[in-house]
């Protein structure tokens, strides 16, 4: 923006002032279009929506009041042919604001780091507690298993009345047509 800007305040031909006019409103435009999205997740997303970060958009949209409103009387002024007035708009309503606004964005930009940073620690925290309870439970499960197949096998000898490796012989005796 400030850059365009002051395209316009060294341009003499109305038409590279339209020109820049016309940068700087589609710069605008796709700032105001990103902060309705931004505000538009903000509402859909109430956890995130904070007293600070309400107020940090207010005060935004209060400094972009100010901002286009000392930006259209630089131009107006360079439109004019009253260089020295826009000059002097511009450092003493435009710079200050704008700056403000800069200062401000950043802290809708660290509050968003900050708040980033915790969702992604309380994520990885929740990765690690349902990979802990999946590993209690896969050993659970394996600790079953084996009592279970312990239990059984016990059964099954108890049924059938000898050891296992006798069984077998006695199997394989069949098997080959013994029957004594």
């Amino acid at each position: 923006l400030r850059a365009d800007l002051a395209s316009i305040m060294s341009q003499n031909y109305a038409d590279e002032i339209r020109k820049y006019e016309k940068n700087l409103q589609d710069s605008v435009d796709s700032i105001q279009l990103d902060q309705k999205a931004y505000l538009q997740l903000r509402n859909d997303n109430p956890a995130i929506d904070s007293d600070n970060g309400k107020a940090l958009m207010a005060r935004i949209a209060d400094l972009s009041a100010q901002e286009s409103t000392a930006r259209e009387g630089i131009i107006k002024g360079v439109l004019d042919g009253r260089r020295g007035v826009a000059n002097v708009a511009y450092d003493k309503k435009y710079r200050p604001v704008f700056q403000q606004l800069g200062e401000t964005y950043g802290e809708v930009v660290h509050m968003n780091v900050t708040g980033s940073k915790i969702a992604a620690q309380s994520a990885a925290d929740a990765g690690q507690k349902a990979r802990d309870i999946s590993i209690a439970i896969t050993f659970a499960a394996v600790l079953i298993s084996i009592c279970i197949t312990w239990i059984l096998t016990r059964s099954v000898g108890r049924q059938l009345g000898k050891d296992p490796g006798e069984l077998a012989v006695i199997a394989r005796r069949v098997a080959n047509g013994d029957y004594d």
